[in-house]
């Protein structure tokens, strides 16, 4: 909890004009935007090995919820024929989560801003 809680200070400290930007925009505190980028992957430290395509395409065949991933295999072929991300961009954790806010693909096309 101590590297987070540093990790999370030395980020606020270098990106304080940033998330100043987009607490005023999107209402959202800086300390919740550092809080989950630090969650979910270690503040960018987090590899993200897998193709999304073969996570997302596998689960929607063999999980227990294959309509969920069903859903999210379309919206990741949706980020990529938008031109949001390339192709072999689409890189996500075990379980088809996008970046390093770990977004799933419809999430993505839903809240997510560059």
């Amino acid at each position: 909890v101590r590297a987070v809680t540093t990790g999370g200070r030395t980020r606020e400290s270098a990106n304080s004009r940033v998330l100043g930007l987009i607490e005023k925009r999107y209402g959202v505190p800086g300390e919740i935007v550092l809080a989950i980028w630090g969650r979910e992957t270690g503040f960018g430290a987090a590899k993200m090995p897998y193709d999304a395509f073969e996570v997302l395409g596998t689960k929607a065949f063999m999980s227990t919820k294959k309509d969920f991933f069903r859903t999210e295999v379309l919206a990741a072929l949706e980020i990529v024929e938008r031109g949001l991300a390339p192709v072999n961009a689409m890189k996500s954790s075990w379980a088809g989560a996008l970046g390093q806010p770990q977004f799933m693909p419809t999430s993505f096309l839903k809240h997510a801003v560059d």
